[in-house]
């Protein structure tokens, strides 16, 4: 009970803090909820509604969302989940208003439309407090988990990271200086440093999923795996990031593009096509390919139907990808050319179907064999794998789908 009593005790002190250059009045901090253990978050997300009086004396509600260490010791927080705690301010509290202050140059709106607000970027040594509006007030949405997003879903979140990407694209050709500078702080890659620390159950999700596969008889693709990847996913996954990073055209990647860190909104009649989506969780955000957000997304949150349509996805982004240049006064030939795109997408696309194979043996687990993630390097994370595994587990279509197009795709 006194751990609870801290935290909140806290989240008053973080919001006031946040809050202390505004000219609002704080009347009220209640916490109204938060995330459980298995929705697979590395940290803490509390769910607060603030009551404020504006200089003049009108009330207003702000709904926002509290991302923090689930131990409020940092010398108890691995080192790589440190980094991200940090990357994700440096992302909000940097790049943001950098990236604000381009386009209204080029009078463009791009980040408000695909991030939510951020109220504060806070650091208390090495004890890291993002603050976000909360856009479930706004009617957005998360997918649900266990079910793959269809069509229009994929072509919304194709289109938008063809937004993202052409800004800081567009960023970089305008102002390449400060593109250097400021993305330079990004160049450690967090990711690399999780799979690292997750090395061992990289090699138990690959091990599963050769299980999986011969008990269901699928030979002939265990054997084509292990000739791609003699060395296995977790340094096929580790060589990738390590050699995309020295790609000329990169832009600033979302990083971690699971179904859970973006949230659709939709129109009243219509569930199965949202208007919009805001991206969210930076956490692992780092310049790079491109192909690292698009394949990562694809193979991680579509089924087989869906994978038939890479084709038509690629040509969405790279039609928003170029418009958004052109707004930019970039000409897409020379700043992102399309061939570019299926060059590196034949390079890297391995990276999403092993971070795929990883992520959904986990993420789609039943909820009394849920692991938390910060084990992910321990024993208990990979018995339950192991586990899981060989019952085929809910995972096994969507695996064999994304394993089975990587193999077979040749559309372009």
């Amino acid at each position: 009970m006194c751990e609870v009593d801290c935290i909140d005790t806290n989240i008053k002190r973080w919001i006031r803090d946040a809050f202390k250059d505004d000219k609002f009045k704080i009347m009220s901090i209640d916490k109204t909820g938060s995330t459980s253990e298995g929705e697979g978050y590395i940290g803490n997300i509390s769910f607060v509604t603030v009551t404020a009086l504006t200089p003049s004396n009108n009330p207003k509600i702000f709904n926002l969302v509290i991302k923090y260490a689930k131990s409020l010791n940092p010398e108890e927080v691995l080192l790589p989940f440190q980094l991200a705690y940090e990357r994700e301010n440096l992302i909000y509290g940097t790049v943001v208003p950098a990236f604000h202050e381009f386009e209204k140059q080029y009078n463009n709106v791009i980040t408000d439309k695909h991030l939510p607000k951020c109220f504060g970027t806070l650091s208390y040594g090495k004890l890291n407090i993002l603050i976000l509006q909360n856009v479930k007030a706004e009617n957005y949405q998360l997918h649900e988990l266990h079910r793959p997003l269809n069509l229009e879903h994929l072509k919304l979140t194709f289109s938008s990271y063809g937004k993202w990407h052409g800004l800081s694209l567009a960023y970089r050709h305008h102002r390449p200086k400060k593109f250097e500078n400021m993305f330079g702080n990004l160049r450690r890659c967090v990711l690399q440093d999780v799979m690292e620390l997750s090395h061992k159950a990289v090699q138990t999700s690959e091990e599963c999923m050769y299980i999986m596969l011969e008990n269901n008889n699928e030979l002939k693709i265990m054997e084509k795996l292990r000739k791609l990847f003699p060395d296995g996913f977790s340094s096929e996954i580790i060589r990738v990031l390590k050699c995309q990073a020295d790609e000329e055209k990169i832009v600033l990647g979302h990083g971690d593009c699971w179904n859970n860190n973006f949230m659709y909104k939709y129109s009243e009649l219509d569930q199965s096509k949202p208007e919009s989506v805001l991206f969210l969780d930076f956490q692992i955000s780092s310049p790079g390919s491109p192909v690292l957000d698009l394949s990562y997304h694809l193979y991680a949150t579509a089924s087989g139907q869906e994978l038939a349509h890479l084709k038509e996805l690629l040509d969405i982004y790279y039609s928003s990808l170029s418009d958004t240049l052109k707004k930019f006064d970039c000409d897409p030939e020379v700043v992102f050319p399309y061939s570019e795109l299926v060059l590196q997408w034949k390079k890297y696309s391995a990276f999403g179907v092993m971070m795929a194979i990883f992520v959904l043996q986990f993420l789609l687990a039943d909820k009394e064999d849920i692991v938390d993630f910060r084990d992910v390097g321990g024993d208990n994370f990979s018995a339950t794998l192991l586990k899981l595994a060989k019952g085929n587990g809910r995972a096994y279509p969507r695996l064999l789908a994304a394993i089975k197009h990587y193999l077979d795709f040749e559309d372009f």
